[in-house]
Parts: C-alpha cells; sequence; structure tokens
C-alpha cells in the first residue's frame, strides 16, 4: 500500500483479511450435494494439483459421492483464456475458455436440474444482453 494512502476502514479491512484467510476445508468436509469443481490449468493463485487433492480429501470424508472435477488447458484463476496463467496476459479480448458454460450446462442436465427451455431462456438472456450492450 502506498505510504500516503491511509488504511481502509476496520470493515474493509477484515473483509480482506477473511478472504486472504479463508480456509474452506471445514465447509468442504460436510459437504454432500453433487458438486462441480472446475479449475485453470494455468491459474496462478491456487495449485490446481495441490486444491484437487485436498477437494477430493475432504469431499471424501463428507461422504459426497456426486463430485466432477474439470481442469480447462490455457485457463487462469478465471477461467479466461490464457498465455501464461497472469491476469494481466490474458489474451484479448478477454474470452471464456471454449467449453465452459457447455460443461456447466451438461452437469445440470444431467442432474435434472436444467431443461431445454431453462437453456433456451439462458441463450435468449444472453442474446438480449449482447443487443443492450451489457
Amino acid at each position: 500500500m502506498p505510504p500516503d494512502l491511509p488504511p481502509p476502514p476496520p470493515p474493509v479491512l477484515a473483509a480482506y483479511r477473511a478472504a486472504l484467510i479463508y480456509d474452506p476445508t471445514s465447509v468442504l468436509r460436510r459437504t454432500t450435494v453433487p458438486i462441480l469443481v472446475l479449475f485453470g490449468e494455468l491459474d496462478r493463485n491456487v495449485n490446481v494439483v495441490a486444491a484437487e487433492q485436498g477437494f477430493r480429501a475432504d469431499f471424501a470424508k463428507s461422504g459426497a459421492r456426486d463430485v466432477t472435477f474439470h481442469m480447462f488447458p490455457r485457463a487462469y484463476h478465471l477461467l479466461e483464456q490464457s498465455v501464461d496463467g497472469y491476469e494481466e496476459d490474458a489474451i484479448k479480448p478477454a474470452r471464456f475458455v471454449s467449453g465452459y458454460p457447455e460443461i456447466m450446462i451438461k452437469w445440470l442436465r444431467e442432474r435434472g436440474v436444467l431443461s431445454e427451455e431453462g437453456v433456451a431462456d439462458a441463450r435468449a438472456g444472453r442474446a438480449s444482453a449482447a443487443r443492450h450492450g451489457r
């Protein structure tokens, strides 16, 4: 932080600290609902190999039976295309990696959560947002 800037207000500082030191282990070890875990191969924020191993161990302790992992090649933490995994080096214009929405749609359909009508509605909404510059 530049020396001439005052520190953030205590609630903001507390939120930053909580986000930076959050350990999801206790929550993961109690999670039993279906889980889709997506990683970017080039993620520099998270060691994806260690994270996957940790997630698998935690979900095994929870008894979660429906856990799906997917690693996207050439993607960084936000699952956007990247050359080297650094956000500032994302491929421009920023684009999600190929297959990102499709894997979620497929996963939801397989569990009966998303119907064809839901997909059509989502596509119509996305087209409408694009027409309106959103």
